[in-house]
């Protein structure tokens, strides 16, 4: 009996000593100064150095900081690595982003990155699912990004309508109003926020994945991946591009990252399309072809409400400017362009961003009934993948010339950022 007391008594001895757990690595921050100031930017960091010394980093939280302990949104999201070759693996990798709301001219700024396990959800963005039909990611409850990912139907000529190519649709602040076309008005086969190319020939074939005729189509097949969480929605989509004998021709993987501030909405787009064709050749035309947005069809309406920004100035109500095949005379290669525009009686601005290593030369593309955009051509082969990003940024009234540089600036030369790896002290 004694014997089992004393053993009782030292088992209660250990349990009661208090267990220090280990504390998380952090990481240092430094964002380069910026000889201009800097607004509503988005950052990241590669987080794949320092995956094996951090917490589970699919189900982490992060919590970001400055040296005065002023926290600001930051959420860490799981991307794609893709591949050069078609059958190789997409390898996922962490980045964490955050949100720097203003960033002083000739100011460096340091920050901390905290990590924890996961929180529970109150998350500003969620992605919810409509069997068959859509998937959207909302926004404090409401619709915000709709991704348009029902099943390819031939089988009625109104189904084959509403199914024929993929896309995502852009709602305002409100969640109510569509601020992108679907298959409605004049030319209802330009839709929302689109990427594909009405003149594609491979291994003596021809394909249309814009106008999608003659049974060519663009076919959601799988997520890779879809997220919500405090600073951004994501959605990144594997999407099959079917040729006339509905056999797929090429793959594309397209992810969309949305964030929302209160001066606006920020979409950056990352596209990379593959083959196992020994040449597959993308080709257009500036109205059918490259990446596109297309606003809802109300504006056809009142044209001559719309006008443009570009770089050389804010264009006349209703003017277009458009890269002409027959000529090889036009615009291109802009960094970015603008369109403002009309929808439910609120004026709205889209300024489409474009960046140097995407391919050229890009033949502009605008129809003041509110669709605008760029294309090129390219060579796909199983060692030559095409991969473009883009950035769009939507904001009730209008901008200047100044903003849209400035936007452009960010996009295509952020702030330099560098992390180091703090051990647990």
């Amino acid at each position: 009996m004694y014997r089992f007391l004393r053993a009782t008594l030292s088992l209660l001895t250990l349990v009661a000593i208090p267990m220090t757990a280990t504390a998380a690595p952090t990481l240092s921050i430094a964002v380069e100064a910026s000889a201009t100031a800097r607004q509503h930017l988005p950052l990241s960091v590669d987080l794949t150095p320092f995956a094996s010394q951090l917490p589970k980093l699919e189900s982490a939280s992060v919590t970001v900081s400055d040296n005065n302990g002023t926290t600001m949104p930051a959420q860490i999201v799981k991307q794609f690595q893709l591949d050069s070759k078609p059958d190789g693996n997409d390898t996922p990798r962490f980045t964490l982003f955050f949100w720097v709301t203003e960033l002083p001219a000739n100011t460096p700024l340091k920050l901390t990155a905290s990590f924890g396990p996961a929180k529970a959800s109150d998350d500003a963005f969620k992605v919810v699912e409509s069997a068959g039909q859509f998937s959207e990611i909302q926004r404090g409850g409401k619709p915000f990004l709709r991704f348009m990912n029902a099943g390819y139907d031939p089988s009625t000529k109104d189904s084959l309508f509403q199914t024929y190519k993929v896309y995502h649709h852009l709602f305002a602040d409100d969640g109510k109003q569509l601020l992108t076309n679907g298959p409605a008005g004049k030319f209802p086969h330009h839709r929302g926020i689109f990427f594909g190319f009405n003149r594609v020939s491979y291994n003596g074939k021809s394909a249309d994945v814009w106008h999608c005729t003659k049974g060519a189509h663009q076919r959601f097949t799988s997520f890779l991946n879809q997220s919500g969480g405090p600073l951004l929605g994501q959605q990144v989509a594997k999407i099959d591009w079917v040729g006339q004998d509905g056999k797929p021709f090429a793959q594309e993987v397209r992810e969309l990252l949305a964030f929302s501030t209160s001066k606006g909405t920020l979409i950056e787009f990352r596209s990379t399309v593959r083959t196992k064709e020994s040449k597959v050749r993308l080709d257009g035309d500036p109205q059918h072809a490259g990446f596109h947005f297309r606003a809802n069809s109300e504006v056809e309406a009142h044209p001559k409400t719309t006008y443009f920004v570009r770089p050389s100035g804010k264009g006349k109500m209703g003017e277009e400017l458009n890269w002409i095949p027959a000529s090889k005379q036009g615009p291109k290669n802009l960094p970015w362009n603008a369109m403002s525009y009309e929808v439910g009686s609120k004026r709205y601005t889209t300024v489409y961003l474009d960046r140097p290593n995407n391919p050229k030369e890009a033949r502009i593309s605008e129809r003041a009934y509110g669709r605008f955009g760029n294309y090129f051509e390219y060579d796909l082969t199983p060692d030559n993948p095409l991969q473009v990003a883009y950035r769009l940024w939507i904001q009730p009234g209008e901008v200047t010339v100044d903003d849209c540089q400035a936007l452009s600036a960010d996009f295509v030369s952020p702030p330099k950022v560098t992390a180091t790896l703090n051990s647990p002290k």
